[in-house]
């Protein structure tokens, strides 16, 4: 009976010996298999690193840039060893650029887009640039001008407007020079590109554009995509659409935006165009004949309200923003200097902008700028009489721009260059 007991003990031990060797090898094969998988981890995570590290790298590139070399697009080896190459592009988009950084490894790629701004001498400096009218600056009431300033030689003075003598202890606020008869100059190609989309026919530009009956109620394009263009003869009216990204709306007449239409980084050319009350979002608008934002609109940063005259045209452009808005980003109206007639811009009480404002023509200023004013000369219109170069209850303040605040590209005197925005 012991042989057999010993006989069966032995059997079981056996069985017991091949249990233990197989979880034993499922132990052995776990920690093989996680030992290769942290490696592949690790080996993806340092190439995803440096897919990043690369793109970031190309933007850099592409900031430094101050030619159009990348603006037919480029593929260039970043430490000439042929194994860290990025693809870059760049392209005007309104006021702005887009700069595309795209870094590549076999199949893995990772891609950096951005709207690209500048920090300029005079933007970031400056809070007031008025030509040289030989009218001096006169200011009434609760107005403050903190910031260097570039004035008429004739200088700044008190005034007694409506009841209203000048309350501060001091006029400017910061440095006093002169200004020059015109204002700084504006880079003309970035200028000449959006006239373009205004004036030019659209079989003229020799771009794909679809029109824009067939647009859905929601879109997004992707700023690694070609643009999408779409366009009508006819008056546009956008409303209750979700529009976002790599998108241009053109009409030859007339664009009218409502207040519950979303809208975020797309482009936006009429003659005409209309704000109603109480939109908000982030968009960048071009015209030729007039602007109208209403009240209690807010554009984020950066957004771009653009006015530029045709020289082929008679009219003048004219720009409003009514009362309780916001507007952060850039205010531009330019002038072609062909007619006695100018190009005016009004902008009504509470309402504030931050960023720049250059208006090449007249600005009827009743708000208050956190940032930059270059303008032709300053109107004011009262009830009784209107005034030249008057400001009355304004402030005009650059030292509490932002720091992460970058302008358009329209200017571009000792100037470096940043992402406005990160795009998608």
């Amino acid at each position: 009976m012991l042989f057999r007991y010993y006989k069966k003990l032995k059997g079981f031990a056996l069985f017991y010996a091949i249990v233990i060797a197989l979880i034993v090898m499922i132990i052995c094969t776990f920690f093989i298999l996680l030992s290769l998988f942290q490696n592949t981890q690790y080996s993806d995570i340092e190439i995803n690193n440096r897919l990043v590290t690369n793109a970031n790298s190309g933007f850099n590139i592409l900031l430094a840039d101050t030619t159009s070399t990348f603006y037919s697009s480029k593929v260039i080896d970043l430490y000439g060893d042929n194994q860290d190459s990025v693809y870059l592009e760049k392209k005007t988009w309104g006021l702005y650029e887009v700069g595309i950084s795209r870094s590549f490894h076999k199949k893995k790629k990772f891609t950096k887009a951005g709207l690209i701004g500048q920090k300029s001498q005079l933007i970031n400096q400056t809070a007031l640039y008025l030509s040289d009218k030989n009218k001096p600056l006169a200011l009434s009431g609760n107005t403050q001008i903190i910031g260097d300033c570039f004035l008429p030689k004739a200088g700044v003075k008190r005034a007694y407007i409506e009841g209203k003598s000048f309350k501060g202890d001091k006029l400017i606020h910061g440095t006093v020079k002169d200004s020059k008869s015109s204002l700084p100059q504006l880079d003309s190609s970035i200028i000449d590109h959006n006239l373009d989309l205004l004036t030019k026919n659209i079989d003229q530009l020799n771009i794909d554009y679809q029109n824009w009956v067939t647009i859905p109620d929601s879109i997004f394009n992707s700023f690694n995509n070609e643009q999408v263009i779409y366009f009508s003869e006819a008056a546009i009216p956008i409303v209750q659409n979700k529009i976002y990204g790599n998108i241009i709306v053109i009409s030859y007449e007339k664009v009218f935006i409502g207040n519950e239409t979303q809208l975020e980084d797309i482009l936006v050319y009429a003659p005409t165009i209309e704000v109603e009350q109480g939109f908000r979002g982030v968009l960048q608008l071009f015209a030729t004949d007039s602007i109208k934002i209403s009240k209690k609109c807010t554009l984020n940063y950066p957004s771009t309200v653009c006015l530029i005259d045709d020289v082929e045209t008679l009219n003048k452009p004219f720009g409003i923003i009514e009362t309780d808005c916001k507007i952060m980003g850039s205010i531009v109206i330019t002038e072609s200097g062909s007619s006695l007639n100018k190009s005016s811009f009004m902008i009504k009480p509470n309402t504030i902008v931050l960023g720049q404002v250059y208006v090449n023509g007249n600005l009827f200023l009743k708000g208050n700028i956190t940032g930059n004013v270059s303008c032709k000369q300053f109107v004011l219109q009262t009830a009784t009489s209107i005034y030249e170069n008057h400001l009355v209850d304004v402030t005009i303040d650059i030292k509490r721009l932002p720091n992460y605040f970058l302008g358009n590209l329209i200017q571009s005197e000792h100037y470096k260059k940043g992402i406005a925005k990160q795009l998608f």
